[in-house]
């Protein structure tokens, strides 16, 4: 499990804990802030031995029962760039929010969209090969408009996707809000009955997922469904890729 990091670029060298408080809670109870303690001296004492021209893989093994894992070589546009790489990398319960950069998560965001689609999509075809014609079409939102690209369209149905991750709420809220105006213009231009945004959430029972993110989650979601709700469409959460694709056959039939 990845807890930590040290960073070395042309002018600095910096160590810093990537794994979050709240997620040590979830895994050791009262022990985890012990463990943050722990982790944090640990990694100050590998970065004063790397400092001193020592390399990784000379420092000894078990430093405060750290064990230092491969040197890296990375590109990255700065310090916080460069631990927001190694959370992205090696930290699936890592927290981006201490290097938070809104170009940087919109661009990650949307790369897990377009992941999301895609594993929703493949399992759908898996499923249902006939449906192959109706993904990825597009769609003007008004009589002369430009067209959008909507995630999947058929004659009974249109629907979009998203994600709607724990770290990066706002940016997901955004993506959704917009996704719901394109679906409702849309909808009303080619009049099918049925439009729906299909968004991948996190399961609130996992631990890595903090109490707060739970119920800021939570309201978004409820949110994102009244807003749904008044424009006579559907918001449908999943917490997998398969969820999303029975969903995409339940709409299309």
């Amino acid at each position: 499990m990845a807890v930590g990091a040290i960073v070395r670029d042309a002018h600095a060298l910096q160590a810093q804990r990537i794994i979050r408080d709240d997620s040590l809670g979830a895994l050791y109870g009262k022990k985890g802030k012990g463990l943050a303690n722990l982790i944090d001296n640990g990694l100050r004492a590998l970065a004063l031995m790397v400092e001193q021209d020592q390399t990784l893989a000379q420092v000894p093994p078990g430093v405060m029962g750290l064990i230092p894992g491969e040197t890296r070589h990375i590109y990255a546009s700065s310090i916080p760039d460069a631990f927001r790489t190694c959370v992205l990398m090696y930290s699936s319960i890592g927290s981006l929010e201490q290097w938070s950069d809104e170009e940087q998560v919109d661009e990650t965001a949307e790369e897990t969209n377009k992941r999301f689609f895609t594993e929703v999509r493949d399992a759908v075809l898996t499923r249902s090969p006939e449906l192959r014609p109706y993904f990825n079409k597009l769609i003007p939102l008004y009589s002369g408009g430009v067209p959008f690209r909507f995630g999947f369209s058929n004659p009974r149905t249109i629907l979009n996707f998203g994600i709607l991750s724990a770290n990066r709420q706002p940016s997901g809220i955004k993506d959704a809000q917009a996704k719901l105006w394109q679906l409702k213009c849309s909808k009303d231009y080619t009049g099918v009955r049925h439009a729906a945004l299909i968004f991948g959430v996190p399961n609130v029972e996992d631990p890595t997922v903090s109490p707060t993110q739970k119920d800021i989650l939570r309201t978004n979601i409820h949110e994102i469904e009244r807003q749904a709700d008044r424009f006579e469409m559907q918001f449908v959460p999943v917490l997998t890729a398969a969820e999303g694709a029975a969903k995409v056959i339940q709409y299309a039939a």
